[in-house]
């Protein structure tokens, strides 16, 4: 009677386990080094130059959104939003990503190899962009201006307090 039940529950978890592991239709998962998977669009490179425009630099993250810094021809960047659920949203980017990395290594930080650029994002918190590096030894966030922001996700708060 227990070998039954055993053999049911097992058959229950690995299915469990499968499905978990199923992928997105609209996402491709692809490994970065640590073996964690990040969310890359399906032809973003494509849907750029329906756009008429080039990517910069490329922000995958672990979910959704998928984020990519892009020029038009005249050089203006754009931080393109790219949805889980297809949508996309282009946003003017005030000072570009050269400036932010510049900004950056100003604070004391390294971007000058590609695994620690690879530590500036940019991310989506409480329906603003930010631009956040972290290198495990200390982190910065800045608002698109440029500016430093001590706490991203107390700013509402701050501006709902003083108004």
């Amino acid at each position: 009677m227990r070998k039954p039940i055993t053999v049911f529950i097992f058959i229950l978890m690995a299915g469990l386990l499968l499905g978990c592991n199923a992928k997105s239709h609209n996402i491709t998962e692809q490994e970065s080094v640590t073996g964690d998977r990040l969310y890359i669009v399906d032809h973003y490179k494509e849907k750029l130059a329906a756009m008429k425009l080039k990517e910069v630099a490329a922000m995958p993250y672990f979910h959704s959104p998928f984020i990519v810094v892009a020029a038009d021809e005249a050089g203006q960047q754009f931080a393109i939003i790219f949805r889980e659920d297809g949508t996309k949203k282009a946003i003017p980017l005030p000072v570009t990503y050269e400036q932010i990395v510049d900004l950056v290594e100003q604070r004391g930080f390294d971007l000058s190899t590609v695994g620690s650029s690879w530590n500036l994002h940019l991310f989506e918190i409480n329906q603003k962009l930010y631009w956040v590096f972290g290198d495990g030894q200390g982190q910065l966030v800045l608002d698109l201006n440029g500016h430093e922001v001590a706490d991203p996700f107390q700013q509402d708060e701050l501006n709902d307090t003083s108004s």
